[in-house]
Formats: C-alpha cells, structure tokens, sequence
C-alpha cells in the first residue's frame, strides 16, 4: 500500500499540447462575448455592468472602460490579453475613448476572418486604410480649431466626456456645475509667468488632485488650493485647526527613514559586536545617528518632514515632541504634488550634508474633516514662484456615482490639457466615424489600377477590405444607440443621425445631427449606415458644421484631436498584429 502511494506521488507528469487557430470557434466566441461587453457599455445610454469575483466580495458598477479593464484582468487567453493590454496603453495616455479603440479594433479582427480574402493582404490593405485615414485626418476641415480662451469650447470639451457616464447620474445643473469646477481646476493648476520651476512648461502634465467625499450632494464639491493628505493618526475631534505656522520649512524624502537600510551610514556608525546582542546595538546605533540628522533638521527651522516610505517610529516621536509635523508613507503622486506646492527638492539621503535650498516653504498647515476622515491641508507660500498646485474634493451621493465621476473628472482635465499641446478636436457623437466610412468608400471606388498592383491584389479586393472597414467605422457610431433606434447618414455632409423605433419615414425629426455641428435641411438625402457604398459622393455640401460660426461650440460633442488620432492608430495596428497570428500554443500540465 505504502510503495503504491509513494509510486504515485513520484509519477510523471505529461503535458497536453493544445494548438488554437485564430478562426478557431473558442476565439471567435471570446472575441464576440467581448465584443458584446464593450458594445452594450457605449455611449450616454451605455448599459451598466455589476463584475463581481466568483469568491463574492466588493461588487463594481461601471461602464467606463478603465474599470471593466480592470475586472476582466483576470481573463488568461493570450489574444484578451493582448487586446486588453493595447486599450490600457492607450487608457493611460488618455483616460478616455478605451470601449471605442476596443470596439473598433475587435471589429477589425472578426470581419477579417470571417473575409475570404486571404490574410496577409487584409492586413495590407487595412495599414493602407489607417495610412488614408490619418493623411485625411491631418489636413480636412474636420480637424477644428479649437480656441482655449473660449469657455464655450472648453466647456463642450469637458460636457462631452461627462455626459457619456451615465452611472454619474448627473442631473444638467449638476453637469454644469461639475464642468465649470473643472475648468476652473484646471486654470487654476496651470503655471505663471513668473514661476521657474523646472515643472512649469505650459505643456508639463500638472495633474488636479482630487479627493473623494462620499454622501454629499454633488454640489458641495468645491476647490481647494493646495494639497490635501490623509492624516489617520489625527483624531477627527481635534480642537486645534493649524498645525504649523507660519512660513514652515519643510524637508521631503524618498528613502525609507525606518532604519531598516545601513547604506547611508556606513562610514560613521560605530557598534561593538557582543555574541547576542549585535542585532540590537547595529539598530540602536543607527537610530541615534538618525536622530543627529533629526536635530540638525529642527535647528535649521524645518516644521515638516515628508517621507515616501516609512519613518521610524522613535525618530517620529523625537521630532513631534521637538514640534515637527511628521508625514510618512505619502505616495509617490502626493508627494509630487507636494514638491510642487514647496519648490522642496527631493532628497534621496538621509544625512546632514544637504543644502539648506533644498528645503521647501509652506504659508501653514491645517487640520480638516472630510467624511469623517482627518485630512491636513498644506496651503502654498504665496511669496514661493513654485508650481501651482490645487486639490478638487468631489462629492456625490453613493460610491458608484464617485468612482465614476472621479474617473471622468480625470479624463476632463487630461483632455484640456491636451489641448494646450494641440488646440484641435474633430465632432464626436460618431459623426467622424460615419465621415471616414464614407471618406474610405469613395477611396476605394477610385482606386487606381497601379495601387492595386502595389498591394499585391485585385481592385475588387481592395474594395471588398476597405467596405469592410467602412462598416467596422459605422459600427461605432451604431452602437451608440441602445434603445431601438434607426441610425442613418445625410448624403451631403455625411454626419451621424438618429431615428425614433418604429419612424416610419427616413427622416429625422431632430434639429441637429448626433454631434450638433450640423442642422436639419429638408433637403437632404438620407440613407440608412452601410448603403451609401455605390453612391458616396463629395462636393462643396460636404462639411464639417453649418450656420454661425461664433456658435460653433454651443452644445457640441467634440473628440480631443490626440485622443482620436491614437485611438485609431492603437485599434488597426493592434488588430493587425493579432491578424498575423496563425495559432496560439498552449501547454498544459496534466
């Protein structure tokens, strides 16, 4: 019985080879199960989604794509991995349009295997069509000025993100009243003439803090300048509001101050070594000369200490009772937000040898309730030309309408800055997508014989590629709908419509089109998206918007310019990567 077990225990282990074509069923219906995930989370009507582990616990509802990136993390196939890595690239410089890269780029990947056109001149003709998009694109009229002093243009930026989130639930006083704070944040974060700090480019990323406060109204979010820490070792009932006054030095560190490294102190701590007590006197040693270092901080007249890591707790108590503030494990967005709002420079050494310039200033310190929560607001030195630095304490409601708005609020000021580094935007709303569907078409139908040759293929399949992508571009501005609705194109300006379920004449009875650049002329032709594929034309009736132009931003849904060009870029080369993928190998230990 024994050597039978012990056999058994000691038997080898085989492996399975498993190989996956791409069109193979089990990826076409990953792709398709994530398809229908992104798709129904779209737009303004976009349906929300409750992910919840198999093993319980906190339950997330959302319906942007960075958090439902994050809860499909788990997902192991290489090809989800892939597409999921590719939007969270883009996520991350951005914050923004990730459901419509994914959507795009998923569409992509299942019409050109469902083609019969052989692969490697899909994949061909679809890095042409990304090259006609992006020449397009670069120099059409569809690419607006966009101007920053305006506050009806940076208002439509900034309504434009916030209304596609509808867990925000935002009423139109509260998305007023949000967008207003947020362009003030956003002024207020931007750098002065007079400041010389190396971080002040105007096109240096100064990101607005923000601080949630859950179970206010909406309307109690208000700014605040300077930076906000949490503080839990300060009891929320404490009397005494500032802490430190006035014109504080303060001294920030990225090192750990725990005594739990010997690198800086090397050369000048000194420790007998006794058989059982070596341990302790290495560690005694080191924090007396750590407190050397703390005493030579209070008699240079520094009130703040701020370390990333930890600080040790007996050189914590020694500088509090000398009277300084001592703030410990701040992470590593606070405390640049910090030296920011200090003009501090950050020390990597935890020694006496360190200019005294390198200390930063603060006017005070106070202590401040959020939430039942202890904060400790840091207010700027108003004489110090350092970078400006300002805190937005959002308030809502219930957790998920905070994670959202927090997560909008933060693709907002990302989109204003960008555009100080490009001041265009091109109509949203999915009427750009239905403009290069129509763009690719008439391409495709005028497509030289000598291109063809090129490509290596025949102008029927140039033609039959490039529909294709024209119909994964309409897609897009389809999915925005939800609700039964009929989505249809004007012949002239080749904008984005929607009809009421059930109309029974193809004609909208709104007065503008999706994006609000384009009013109703009954003269137009309609057609339904996907029809306008023998009968694409352009002329002078081909715009971008009509009426006044000084009115060109009121009530408008625009696209940051960077934000669109990326999010096309990232979608067709990602999906032409995976396209190149003939089967994926997986080994399993059986």
């Amino acid at each position: 019985m024994g050597d039978k077990s012990n056999s058994s225990r000691i038997s080898s282990k085989t492996s399975q080879v498993l190989v996956q074509p791409l069109d193979d069923s089990k990826i076409r219906n990953l792709l398709h199960t994530l398809e229908d995930l992104v798709k129904s989370s779209l737009g303004p009507s976009g349906r929300l989604k409750f992910f919840q582990t198999s093993g319980g616990g906190h339950v997330t509802v959302t319906s942007t794509s960075s958090k439902i990136l994050h809860s499909l993390s788990g997902l192991s196939h290489p090809i989800s991995r892939l597409i999921l890595s590719a939007v969270r690239g883009h996520l991350d410089a951005y914050n923004d349009g990730g459901l419509r890269t994914a959507l795009l780029m998923l569409s992509l990947i299942q019409s050109a295997i469902d083609m019969q056109i052989p692969r490697v001149l899909v994949t061909q003709i679809f890095e042409h069509s990304l090259e006609v998009l992006s020449d397009h694109l670069e120099s059409c009229h569809w690419k607006m000025k966009m101007d920053i002093g305006h506050m009806k243009s940076m208002m439509s930026v900034v309504n434009s993100i916030i209304g596609t989130k509808s867990a925000c639930h935002l009423s139109e006083s509260e998305k007023q009243y949000i967008s207003v704070l947020l362009i003030k944040a956003f002024l207020q974060s931007l750098p002065s003439k007079t400041c010389k700090d190396s971080s002040c480019s105007p096109l240096a990323l100064l990101p607005v803090q923000i601080v949630t406060c859950e179970g206010d109204p909406v309307n109690e979010s208000k700014i605040l300048l300077g930076v906000l820490l949490q503080a839990p070792d300060i009891p929320t009932f404490r009397q005494n509001k500032t802490l430190v006054s006035p014109a504080a030095k303060v001294a920030l560190y990225n090192v750990s101050m725990a005594g739990d490294t010997d690198e800086w102190f090397s050369d000048s701590v000194k420790t007998e070594a006794t058989m059982f007590r070596h341990d302790a006197n290495i560690e005694s040693a080191t924090v007396h000369q750590m407190l050397k270092v703390a005493d030579w901080l209070i008699s240079t007249g520094v009130a703040v200490i701020a370390c990333q890591k930890c600080v040790h707790p007996a050189v914590k108590q020694y500088l509090r009772d000398k009277g300084a503030l001592v703030i410990d494990r701040v992470s590593i967005v606070h405390i640049t937000a910090v030296q920011r709002l200090t003009g501090a420079v950050l020390l990597s050494t935890f020694t006496r040898d360190i200019p005294v310039s390198n200390f930063g200033q603060l006017e005070r310190i106070e202590h401040m309730v959020l939430n039942n929560k202890s904060y400790i607001h840091l207010f700027p030195q108003p004489s110090l030309k350092s970078s400006p630095v300002c805190t937005l304490v959002l308030c809502a409601p219930d957790e998920t309408s905070l994670e959202e708005l927090k997560t909008v609020c933060q693709a907002s000021i990302i989109a204003l800055h960008e555009t100080l580094k490009q001041p265009y935007v091109f109509p949203g709303a999915g009427c750009l997508d239905t403009h290069l569907a129509s763009v690719l078409r008439m391409y495709g139908k005028n497509c030289s014989s000598e291109k063809s040759r090129d490509l290596g293929c025949s102008k029927g399949q140039i033609i039959s590629v490039i529909n294709n992508v024209a119909l994964c571009l309409e897609s897009l501005a389809k999915c925005l709908e939800h609700d039964g609705g009929i989505e249809i194109t004007d012949s002239a300006n080749h904008h984005h419509w929607s009809l009421s379920p059930g109309a029974l004449e193809l004609k909208p009875s709104m007065p503008y089109c999706m994006c609000g650049l384009v009013s109703h002329d009954h003269s137009l032709e309609w057609s339904m998206m996907g029809e306008m594929i023998t009968n694409t034309s352009f002329g002078n009736g081909d715009k971008c918007c009509t009426g006044n132009s000084n009115k060109l931003f009121d009530n408008v849904v625009v696209d940051i310019y960077s934000m669109k060009i990326n999010s096309y870029r990232i979608a067709f080369e990602t999906a032409n990567a995976i396209l190149r993928i003939q089967c994926i190998v997986n080994s399993n230990v059986v």
